[in-house]
């Protein structure tokens, strides 16, 4: 019976170490089981996290794009105000120019038709005074006629008075 007794601790021993064995598995398994869905809940956090991330990359590009074109515009506007406005100042410098430049013309064209008016005006005072100067020449002229006619009617007056004359003369030498 000593044989037997002996066999019995032996057999709970191995019996433990079988339990001891398969609980050791268990808890490994139960271990690894806990390690492995940690492992899967700290992945599936870490897609979680990487998805909210690439949505916040996402949405900063989107708010980053939308202010680059906001701003874009802006200064488009801005550009386009400023070249306008440039524009405007130029028209308004180009048409103060235009208009000095035809008060000028307008000046030298109204002096040019006052100068005309007043040239005018001496040459008519000039025809009339040449008017004038003609009607006393021929006036003159006429009366010069008139004198020269009166004087050869004279002269032949006093040529047949100096041959009346002259002929007196004979005779009264003649008579005499």
């Amino acid at each position: 019976m000593k044989k037997a007794y002996w066999f019995a601790p032996l057999a709970v021993l191995i019996l433990f170490i079988f339990i001891y064995m398969q609980s050791r598995v268990e808890i490994e398994s139960k271990i690894q089981a806990e390690k492995d869905k940690k492992k899967q809940d700290q992945i599936a956090l870490n897609a979680e996290t990487k998805r909210k991330n690439d949505l916040a990359v996402i949405e900063r590009q989107r708010l980053t794009d939308e202010k680059n074109r906001k701003d874009a515009a802006d200064k488009e506007l801005k550009d386009a105000e400023a070249k306008h406005l440039e524009e405007i100042n130029y028209a308004r410098e180009f048409a103060q120019r235009e208009t000095v430049r035809y008060n000028n013309v307008v000046k030298d064209l109204t002096e040019a038709f006052n100068t005309e008016k007043e040239a005018q005006k001496a040459a008519e005072e000039a025809i009339k005074g040449m008017r004038g100067e003609k009607q006393f020449i021929v006036d003159y002229v006429a009366k010069a006629q008139a004198n020269e006619k009166a004087l050869k009617e004279l002269l032949v007056k006093l040529e047949k008075l100096e041959k009346d004359r002259d002929a007196a003369a004979k005779l009264a030498a003649k008579n005499g």
